[in-house]
């Protein structure tokens, strides 16, 4: 499963300096999951079961400005 989730965020190795200033040894592309829903699928409804057993009403994700053309 590690492999597969990898193989989606176009995972990298190596040293990376990240926005924060720590350093990790792997880069992942989170846009890359995009590109294939239908292979995100599965792990989506996993962490959907495992999230179930919390009774979680709401799930938050990072926030991502969207610029308006009319503004």
């Amino acid at each position: 499963m590690a492999d597969t989730i990898t193989a989606l965020l176009a995972g990298r190795r190596g040293h990376f300096q990240m926005e924060s200033g720590y350093h990790g040894g792997a880069w992942f592309d989170l846009d890359a999951l995009f590109d294939h829903p239908d292979k995100l699928r599965p792990f989506v409804a996993e962490l959907a079961r495992r999230l179930s057993s919390h009774g979680a009403e709401v799930v938050c994700g990072p926030v991502t400005a969207v610029r308006s053309s009319q503004s």
